[in-house]
């Protein structure tokens, strides 16, 4: 790590950026070095050049406070740990614990027909255990979606665990305010926000957190955002007035998801009695058939006659068919342990690979900070997402979380200079 070349240095000297890992619309993340204690943290960088200079403080402050909250909750497994902050010309940068795998977004994209129920039970269980950590320091999150959930991967790309990040738009669920910012514009992800967050004055309570976690775990299981529009107001309008689309695959989760997005807050659980949900969903096995009345465990048992001996031709027919079966059942195992196999030597190499413009780390693509973009996007975008999944007609839109086509564009398979074939969300440069 130490090795590699510092695009640039901040907090004094202290830590190196080497490479940007993703950034949205109002920050960028940068895995970096810290020098100090020899170890490989993110370090969140705050866009300012876009936002207006009155509202500049209160942005800053905003950025401070994310720090402040995720620093309160760094010791709790399923939180990303906060390190420090730096100021660098009156803007924080914010150092943080980096987590080896992609965002849960970027896993759905890999899933387009939606994760196991298993998986999707423990994102559930995990996100709780997070949640009710922050509420009982009195912190609402207020954005919880996929991208906002990062999963936590080994060496061969297997699940660990999952964390909760961005305490950003994090709010005193005893403070009092308005939901909306000065411009009028509601804060957070349209399509996962509450119906009583399109309310002022009345969206900030722990239980609007437990609705965004309900409509994340539809999609993760279902394979798409239960409200999510085109249009934002269009959003907005499904939260609040259209009903739950019907599960498919949600299995034994389908009365958590329909308990935690109620659309009154009074009717949802609690984070304890989601758990129990949770619980008695895992404990559900195939229901048993049920006795017969009156029978007990005494039942008389019915003795069964051997069949008859087939005689000496039928006997060498079934032999023979046993064999044809067993050779078939060889066969088949043998291609599938090669597929099986072929498959992971596939995942390691994709893990492990490397070049000179696109890189492979901890699951996700993204670009080298001096890699130029493939012509003809390079003069005029910068890239927002990339991958060498093909991705959906308008990934984007669920990758970036301040989607805003036509500047923003989504472009699909084209060659980059290391001869991969990459899909990217671009944005145009100012």
């Amino acid at each position: 790590m130490s090795e590699l070349p510092v695009v640039k240095w901040v907090g004094g000297g202290r830590y190196g950026l080497v490479r940007e890992l993703g950034s949205g619309g109002f920050g960028r993340v940068w895995m970096a070095h810290d020098t100090r204690l020899g170890r490989t943290v993110a370090v969140k960088e705050v866009f300012t050049d876009r936002i207006p200079p009155a509202d500049l403080p209160g942005f800053i402050e905003r950025a401070r406070r994310e720090a402040s909250n995720s620093a309160a909750l760094s010791d709790h497994p399923n939180i990303v740990s906060v390190h420090d902050v730096v100021i660098e010309n009156g803007v924080p940068w914010i150092v943080m614990q980096l987590v080896r795998g992609p965002s849960l977004a970027g896993h759905l994209v890999q899933h387009p027909d939606g994760a196991t129920e298993r998986f999707t039970a423990d994102v559930a269980e995990q996100m709780l255990l997070a949640l009710r950590a922050a509420h009982a320091i009195g912190l609402v999150h207020r954005d919880v979606k996929p991208q906002n959930i990062l999963i936590m991967v080994d060496d061969r790309g297997g699940f660990v665990r999952c964390v909760l990040a961005d305490f950003g738009l994090a709010k005193s669920s005893t403070s009092g305010g308005t939901v909306l910012t000065r411009s009028g514009e509601l804060i957070g992800s349209w399509a996962y926000a509450a119906p009583e967050r399109s309310r002022t004055g009345t969206g900030d309570l722990p239980s609007g957190d437990l609705f965004s976690l309900g409509v994340v775990l539809f999609e993760t299981v279902e394979g798409y955002s239960p409200f999510r529009r085109d249009d934002p107001m269009d959003s907005i309008m499904a939260v609040v007035n259209e009903p739950l689309p019907e599960m498919r695959r949600a299995g034994r989760l389908a009365p958590l998801i329909s308990a935690l997005t109620a659309k009154d807050p009074a009717e949802r659980p609690s984070i304890e009695a989601a758990l129990d949900m949770l619980a008695a969903a895992r404990e559900r096995r195939t229901t048993r058939t049920p006795r017969a009345p009156g029978a007990t465990a005494a039942t008389r048992v019915t003795r069964v006659s051997p069949p008859p001996a087939l005689p000496e031709p039928s006997r060498k027919a079934a032999r023979s068919r046993r064999a044809t079966r067993v050779g078939w059942g060889a066969a088949l195992t043998g291609l599938l342990l090669t597929a099986l196999f072929s498959a992971l030597w596939l995942r390691s190499v994709t893990f492990a690979e490397q070049g000179d413009c696109v890189n492979v780390l901890d699951g996700e693509w993204s670009y080298n900070a001096s890699c130029s973009i493939p012509a003809p996007w390079g003069s005029n975008y910068r890239v927002l997402y990339v991958t060498g999944t093909a991705l959906g007609a308008d990934a984007c839109r669920s990758l970036v979380a301040d989607w805003a086509p036509p500047t923003d564009r989504q472009v699909n398979g084209v060659k980059a200079n290391d001869a991969h074939t990459v899909w990217m969300c671009l944005r145009a440069r100012a």
